[in-house]
């Protein structure tokens, strides 16, 4: 909601922008509604709502949120506050870090690397 208000009352733009985004919005609403998650709906919306905001302050906000979880979650995970789980592959160990799969981690700290 707070999205359309955006595009309706705050924004001053023509009528095609809105309309546009109603067009992309409702096929993010079918798909959820196919597929029983909100997920990518709820991507949907960050991008309808990103519009017009420049990616820097996005990445900035991004940073400076994931980086202290992720390094709060792997130093609670060491100290075990809470668990690191670990899998066993043949002779392979994987430790998750306090994330859920082993890939969580690295996946987030490819994020970081990519911002």
């Amino acid at each position: 909601m707070a999205v359309l208000f955006r595009y309706t009352v705050l924004s001053s733009e023509n009528i095609d922008a809105l309309v546009l985004a109603l067009i992309v919005l409702a096929v993010f609403v079918i798909s959820k509604d196919r597929n029983g998650t909100g997920l990518l709906l709820e991507t949907g919306l960050f991008i309808i709502g990103a519009r017009k905001i420049d990616y820097k302050k996005i990445l900035k906000v991004y940073l400076a949120i994931e980086i202290p979880l992720t390094l709060i979650t792997l130093m609670a995970a060491r100290l075990g506050i809470i668990e690191n789980l670990v899998y066993h592959r043949g002779e392979q160990v994987r430790m998750t870090f306090g994330f859920v799969y082993p890939t969580n981690f690295v996946s987030h700290l490819m994020f970081i690397i990519a911002a």
